[in-house]
């Protein structure tokens, strides 16, 4: 009979206190590594753990008799071919067998790397501290190929091994020197697991007490905060207001950083979109919401950025702090330099804004109408503003129906074709105004970017395309291909800095293939460009459907921010292109939406003009009214009209602030609303005949809100003390 070189004691010893903490560490590794190495699978961490355990604890038994390391270990390796062999010999479908054999050799791997050591810890005395080393160095090969830049992500990397490395040596050196024929020997490893256990939380306790400024400049510079280069580097930037807003620029490092939760998890807007599928009124149809074009770029510095000499601008951006509530901003000459008729609607759309700056104006193109609108007292904590808004949309457009979807969905192939179908009807761009098609198709003049004109040939020519929809589907095709068996593009947020001018976009192009969102529409829009295509990069937000009991609302998040490519087809307009291949994180949202305001707040007078004098006994005002907003139609009267304001139940604001009676003074300019009509007013029938309705008005107006307009108040005080 073989005897146990090790008591069964020191066993057992051995395999709760050094083998089951070494196969947790393993678990945390497995999970980091995964993000990285798709071949460990993401959900089954725990699985493979158990795979080093089994192969850590039968090691440790096996090894507790006198068996010899090397003619054991060739056995253990010998019965591995043989199961490998055999599992060859085995009828499987081609995926199932591929599958299983990937998951019997990472079953090897991590059986093995548990047998050995299982034998370190059996028979090598300073085996604990090997084990630590290894550790370590693992934790720092797997943070480079991951990518792990942030100072959250490095800590939970690093502490989980820190804490291990010292106390696998503290308890191995400490089960050495046990001697087992002492009364309670058993007692030693639960104490001394104890007492370290006291010290590391004190140490932890300590050190995050003492030394946490300097963890929150590490967290601000890593990537926990929002340093300064990282601001420069986003697509948001941060107002003094603590709103956010995009850029009117894009450069080849911009990135949302989604590190940095605290901004990435920001929900900037809430919206209801009345777009839906044509012939449904129940499946939503979602649609990209546009802050900016971006068509002029500059060679040196790599960014995309606006420009003020556009020719044909169909961007409408108007500041909806500038525009009295309930009143109105319209552009129609957008939809004419849009210049587009076939296929186009008219949708509405509300927006509440929640971090997003009040100052911005979005909306899917082509916006050509804004109207600021009221948001009811009890939701003002929530949403900061609201405004709706008015677009001349194509019906071919849809978020749902991106060009680079790779889903199996017969629907989304399906809607493709016919999008495809309509727009071979263009054959190419001979009708264009010259200007607007020399403008749309310029290219940088530097030598570095002919190599991109060479790629986009050579994907020309290989799909033999000749329309300009058949083109751009080669592109498109360009970006889902693979090579090696491997996707040639992926979504990567972490962007190189070293690499300098337009070598960022070949080396993303020909040779990397990994890069955000800015990559993306920057190569795609040079590869449109050199087919002659014309087009744009887009700034925006991109919207996603996760409501299924409020049809039509989408709540927006910052790391919603996004730039894709508009196309242009003559007759048909400009049209969304998005590239963007696995940006899995948009579509996310970092916790359940919220219930949007589903009854919005509506103004049956909303009226603009100075006040002549204040009763404060009678809380009333005289009110020289200029325009007004009567039922959703908006007057402006040719001489000022007198009316008498009933204040007794009026909300009075000065910017934000409720304010007293006290604060109108004669002379002062503001908003007077009234949302809810008395019942005895009279129903004007004719909302044209301006005389009717203003005769009929109530005497006095219940007013709800009256809100001072002290911008201009401000800069007739500057003008006046200036003169």
């Amino acid at each position: 009979m073989i005897k146990q070189s090790v008591s069964r004691k020191r066993l057992i010893w051995q395999i709760l206190f050094l083998c089951l903490p070494t196969a947790v560490l393993t678990f945390f590794m497995l999970k980091a590594s995964s993000e990285y190495f798709p071949i460990f699978g993401r959900y089954r961490h725990l699985v493979q753990a158990m795979y080093f355990a089994g192969g850590i604890t039968a090691s440790c038994f096996f090894y507790s008799y006198r068996f010899r390391f090397m003619p054991s270990f060739a056995i253990l390796l010998l019965l591995f071919w043989m199961a490998n062999s055999a599992l060859d010999n085995l009828a499987f479908g081609e995926f199932d067998s591929f599958f299983l054999a990937i998951d019997f050799i990472i079953f090897q791997v991590l059986f093995i790397s548990g047998w050995i050591c299982g034998r370190g810890f059996s028979q090598w005395r300073y085996f604990p501290a090997m084990i630590s080393a290894m550790m370590l160095g693992s934790g720092i090969v797997v943070t480079a190929l991951t990518g792990k830049t942030s100072f959250v992500e490095l800590v939970q990397i690093f502490a989980p091994m820190l804490i291990y490395s010292f106390y696998i040596i503290y308890m191995g050196e400490l089960l050495s020197n046990i001697n087992e024929s002492q009364h309670r020997a058993w007692l030693r490893p639960i104490k001394g697991l104890f007492v370290y256990c006291i010290l590391m939380v004190s140490l932890l306790f300590i050190a995050f007490t003492v030394f946490k400024p300097d963890f929150k400049a590490l967290e601000a510079k890593w990537g926990g905060g929002q340093s300064a280069e990282d601001n420069e580097r986003s697509m948001m930037e941060m107002l003094p207001d603590s709103t956010l807003r995009l850029k009117e620029k894009m450069s080849l490092t911009d990135r949302i950083d989604r590190n940095n939760s605290d901004q990435a998890d920001l929900p900037l807007f809430v919206t209801y979109l009345d777009n839906f599928i044509t012939g449904s009124e129940v499946i939503p149809n979602p649609l990209y919401f546009v802050r900016c074009y971006l068509t002029k770029f500059d060679d040196v510095a790599e960014t995309f950025e606006t420009d003020s000499l556009t020719p044909y601008n169909d961007l409408f951006s108007p500041d909806p702090t500038e525009i009295p509530l309930y009143f109105t901003a319209i552009d129609t000459s957008v939809i004419a330099n849009g210049m587009s008729t076939m296929y186009r609607k008219t949708v509405d759309a509300e927006i509440y804004k929640i971090h997003s700056s009040p100052n911005e104006y979005t909306a899917p193109s082509t916006a050509f109408y804004c109207q600021p609108i009221a948001v009811k007292p009890e939701l003002r904590d929530q949403f900061k503003s609201a405004y709706r808004a008015k677009m001349w949309v194509s019906e071919l457009n849809s978020a749902y129906f991106v060009y680079n979807n790779v889903r199996n969905d017969y629907s989304v192939q399906r809607f493709q074709e016919l999008r495809f179908d309509i727009l071979r009807s263009v054959k190419d761009f001979s009708e264009l105004d010259s200007v607007f098609y020399d403008y749309y198709t310029q290219f940088p003049p530097s030598e570095s970017y002919n190599i991109v004109r060479h790629v986009a040939d050579s994907i020309v020519s290989a799909s033999e395309a000749s329309l300009p929809i058949d083109k751009l589907l080669a592109v498109r095709a360009f970006f889902m291909s693979h090579r090696d068996g491997a996707p040639r593009f992926k979504y990567s947020n972490m962007v190189t800095t070293a690499i300098p001018k337009g070598q960022r976009l070949l080396n993303f192009l020909l040779h990397e293939g990994k890069g955000n969102c800015a990559y993306f529409a920057g190569s795609t829009l040079f590869l449109l460009r050199a087919c002659g295509i014309p087009s744009r990069v887009a700034l925006g937000y991109s919207l996603v459907n996760r409501s299924s009991n409020n049809k039509g609302w989408y709540w927006v998040y910052s790391k919603q921010g996004h730039a894709w490519v508009q196309a242009f087809f003559p007759g048909y307009g400009w049209l969304d292109f998005d590239t963007t291949i696995g940006d899995t994180e948009r579509e996310e949202a970092p916790g359940p939406d919220g219930t949007p305001p589903l009854d919005p707040q509506k103004a049956w007078l909303a009226a603009t003009g100075k006040i002549s004098a204040i009763d404060t006994l009678a809380k009333t005002a005289q009110f020289y009214m200029d325009k007004m907003v009567y039922h959703d139609l908006e007057y402006k009267l040719e001489e000022a009209f007198r009316l008498t304001l009933d204040l007794s139940l009026a909300k009075l604001y000065a910017d934000s602030l409720v304010v007293g009676l006290s604060w109108l003074k004669a002379g002062d300019k503001g908003l007077a609303l009234s949302f809810t009509e008395p019942k005895n007013s009279t129903v004007i029938i004719n909302p044209q005949d301006v005389q009717m309705i203003l005769v009929n008005l109530p005497k006095p107006i219940p007013v709800d809100e009256f809100r001072l307009d002290t911008r201009r108040k401000e800069d007739e005080q500057k003008s006046s003390s200036e003169t």
